[in-house]
């Protein structure tokens, strides 16, 4: 019988909601930097713009101070002022317009609408910061008023914080959006793999049970043809026993995927003898062209849990026979403990036809498979197995075509249970 596994749930990987936490906060904080800078550049460049007003101020009212004519105050307008891009109007100290600068109205332009507009402007622009006043050199005699505001350039300063955290917001939504899709073709595609590795778990006892059947057919037939074969009756239905047994485990793996299993200390080389000595015995119904070898040295015991630990290596077995399914094939299994009595190695070769080295680094990954109708989870089980239950290692030793191909298990040696 199988032996029970612990009901602790395994914890997958995963964004813990304080990392969620962590990382809206820190998206916020990065917005709220991109705002502050911006702010700061504008408020700047604003505090320039009054920079220039002043001195044009000072100008002006040396002009006015000396008499000078209208056409002499616009050649200082017009070579002080409007290589600026920021809009300004001058007026009286009642604030009417007296000339103008990047607003959009022409300068000769003095309709009743036009003035009209540039009153809204200047009360707009004096709502949002004080306008500059022009005095006469030595005396504190306001004659007139600079109102400006903001040029092209700051007011898109104002825009790209808020286009920036725009963008953030964006990304976090495609990117939540992707993750639910890819995490739905993940848990599709693992579905599929599962129901996959369900059949190739079953396929080999349902296949010995059914050429047993097809001999005990043949035996009730034709007795006479049997009658002097060793392969008793008895010993037939011990095989169908072990089948059942064996249907019987596969269905308690997957039952217990996701739970931390039991590990004991035990000998492996009874476990590595039983599951040769199973495919062995199979060979006729399931791989006519396979020969197994085995080489099981003493080694001392280790913590495992039988049931999936059979299921790693027999995945190993299973990926081997394949690979020599067409040709004479050789597999073989062997038990030794490591050079530095670390580990026990339990090492599965076979001659079939490899592994290219570009998918070498791929073949642990998940979904991914060399075999035309694989869904690359058989090795993605074994090596969790392995790993992550038993606290050992599985890797591809070397692949050498038609030549050698070879998987280490490795075991620790007397880890305490974790």
């Amino acid at each position: 019988m199988a032996k029970p596994i612990k009901r602790q749930r395994i914890r997958h990987f995963g964004f813990s909601f304080a990392s969620r936490v962590i990382l809206v906060v820190g998206l916020l904080l990065l917005s709220f930097i991109f705002f502050f800078f911006a702010e700061s550049v504008r408020y700047h460049l604003i505090g320039e713009s009054r920079k220039v007003m002043n001195v044009y101020a000072r100008l002006w009212g040396v002009a006015m101070s000396y008499g000078t004519g209208g056409a002499e105050m616009s050649i200082i307008f017009d070579e002080i002022i409007e290589k600026s891009d920021f809009p300004m109007v001058l007026t009286d100290v009642k604030n009417n317009p007296q000339a103008w600068r990047n607003v959009g109205i022409a300068a000769n332009d003095t309709t009743k609408k036009s003035m009209e507009k540039l009153r809204r402007m200047v009360a707009k622009f004096d709502a949002a910061r004080e306008p500059v006043g022009v005095y006469l050199p030595g005396s504190r005699r306001l004659v007139a008023k600079i109102h400006f505001g903001e040029s092209r350039f700051v007011s898109l300063l104002r825009v790209i914080p808020i286009v920036e955290i725009s963008i953030i917001i964006l990304f976090l939504i495609l990117g939540y959006i992707w993750t639910l899709k890819v995490r739905g073709y993940e848990q599709q595609s693992i579905w599929l793999g599962m129901a996959r590795e369900t059949a190739h778990q079953l396929g080999t006892p349902i296949s010995s049970l059914l050429g047993w059947i097809e001999l005990l057919q043949e035996k009730v037939k034709n007795p006479e043809k049997f009658s002097g074969e060793s392969l008793s009756l008895e010993r037939i239905l011990e095989q169908m026993a072990d089948d059942v047994n064996s249907l019987s485990r596969v269905v308690n793996r997957f039952g217990n995927i996701g739970f931390v299993p039991e590990l004991k200390l035990k000998d492996p080389a009874p476990l590595v003898h039983n599951i040769v000595d199973y495919f062995v015995s199979r060979l006729p119904t399931l791989h006519s062209n396979v020969s197994f070898d085995k080489d099981i040295q003493p080694v001392p015991p280790v913590y495992l849990n039988e049931e999936l630990m059979s299921w790693a290596i027999e995945n190993l077995i299973k990926n081997a026979m394949e690979s020599v399914s067409k040709k004479k094939g050789m597999i073989k299994i062997s038990l030794r403990e490591s050079a530095d009595k670390s580990f026990v190695n339990i090492i599965v070769t076979d001659n079939g036809r490899g592994i290219p080295v570009g998918d070498q680094k791929k073949i642990f990954s998940t979904g991914f498979s060399t075999k035309r109708k694989g869904w690359g989870i058989g090795l993605s089980i074994a090596s969790r197995i392995i790993e992550e239950y038993h606290g050992g290692k599985l890797f591809l030793l070397e692949s050498k075509p038609y030549e050698r191909t070879t998987f280490v298990i490795s075991v620790p040696i007397k880890k305490e249970n974790v």
